[in-house]
């Protein structure tokens, strides 16, 4: 029993610390052993990967560019990444029809979508993203839906940007550990919400303030935020959250529901709360 699990331990330390095809081939063999659908394939002249199911029915495949976070996100296959991160972000609280608007800010590879395409939802996707790899990866596995490559922000202009892809941790504000910096542009959201919003996602590491500040007097048009609110914001891994949420509660929002895992919590627009078919209770 020790050996085994040490066997267990060891294979897992090199399952999330390989890359090329030694993580393809280590990533496969274990999502055999677990029974998993998905299934990864490297890019060649490239540093990326793609994953797949070997289920007929499930056409989709996901573009990467981190072989760890890979890892941690698709071994158990596309539907339940998707599953994983609706849950997380409190999206069965939220009673969504075709055609509905969605601004998902930080969308990394944009597996917000997967939600929605796992029940066949015809909705509008924006994907912001500003770390370019995570960007490129983005552009292809959300088309034909939009992607922008912009940091949000409550000024235009421009930003110094610390890459920290193993860790997921990229942002404006310095984190404990970064590959590298370089500048991105920085817009505010207010241009982009010129209509009603279903649903705003912000996962800004840290920098959620600002992002929602940016939205200015525009704000009214959004039915639902919900938002990543941990420690995350700069190299004292400070929350979000008091700040958010005064600043939404000061502008007639509700928080209705909270997802303790991920520190995320869901706020509703009192505006369209008197529509009776907008909240799942």
């Amino acid at each position: 029993m020790f050996f085994s699990k040490l066997a267990i331990k060891y294979f897992d330390w090199l399952f999330y610390s390989s890359n090329g095809l030694i993580f393809v081939i280590l990533f496969n063999f274990r999502a055999l052993i677990t029974g998993s659908n998905a299934r990864a394939q490297y890019i060649k002249n490239s540093a990326n990967y793609t994953v797949s199911s070997i289920i007929e029915s499930e056409k989709r495949i996901i573009k990467f560019s981190n072989a760890p976070v890979g890892a941690n996100l698709y071994s158990r296959g596309i539907r339940e990444r998707g599953e994983g991160i609706g849950k997380a972000y409190c999206l069965q609280r939220i009673n969504f029809n075709p055609g509905d608007c969605i601004i998902d800010c930080g969308a990394n590879n944009g597996d917000l979508l997967l939600w929605f395409q796992n029940r066949n939802l015809d909705i509008e996707y924006i994907g912001f993203e500003p770390a370019a790899n995570e960007y490129a990866c983005l552009k292809q596995n959300i088309f034909p839906h939009k992607a922008i490559r912009s940091a949000l922000w409550n000024i235009e202009g421009e930003k110094e940007f610390f890459v920290s892809s193993d860790n997921g941790d990229s942002s404006i504000f310095e984190p404990m550990k970064f590959n590298e910096i370089y500048r991105v542009k920085t817009e505010r959201l207010e241009k982009y919400v010129n209509k009603e919003i279903k649903l705003l996602k912000v996962e800004g590491e840290g920098a959620e303030p600002e992002i929602i500040e940016g939205i200015g007097p525009n704000i009214e048009y959004i039915h639902f935020i919900s938002a990543d609110l941990g420690g995350e914001r700069g190299l004292l891994s400070e929350y979000t959250v008091v700040q958010v949420t005064n600043f939404l509660l000061l502008n007639n929002f509700e928080l209705i529901d909270f997802s303790p895992d991920r520190f995320i919590f869901l706020f509703q627009n009192k505006k369209f709360m008197t529509k009776q078919s907008e909240q799942i209770i």
